[in-house]
């Protein structure tokens, strides 16, 4: 739990980072845009957009360790493995297809797979957080 709170930590500064620096445009994307020369704020963008993607899949990976060893929750372990490898599969299909229309999609579902993930995981710790508040 401790690595899932670090690479969520890294994650984090990544996505702050990827919004300051611009990302260079791609040939096609916007559309009409030629190939052109990178950029140092393209290229942090870059680096950083990598570091947030890794940190999220870390951290699934990280998660799916820790559930692993607790017998109720290695659905979630399971589930931890599926969404790292997905965020993974979906950024190499974003790195592949980047000229093509269909890139910002599967870019979104890389970091869509995390936020879905998170999601999910929150409503199972939040229940079982409250029912032990509840129970005596």
């Amino acid at each position: 739990a401790i690595w899932f709170s670090l690479f969520q930590g890294i994650a984090g500064l990544g996505l702050i980072g990827a919004g300051v620096f611009s990302m260079d445009p791609f040939p096609g994307y916007p559309p009409g845009t030629t190939p052109s020369t990178s950029t140092v704020h393209g290229a942090l963008h870059g680096i950083l957009a990598w570091v947030l993607i890794m940190a999220f899949a870390q951290g699934c990976f990280a998660m799916a360790a820790h559930f692993a060893r607790i017998l109720h929750w290695r659905g979630w372990a399971m589930y931890s493995r599926i969404t790292g490898v997905l965020i993974l599969v979906f950024w190499g299909a974003f790195l592949y297809y980047a000229t093509s229309p269909f890139a910002g999609l599967v870019e979104r579902l890389s970091a869509g797979s995390h936020a879905l993930w998170v999601c999910l995981l929150l409503a199972p710790l939040f229940l079982h957080k409250r029912s032990q508040r509840v129970s005596p």
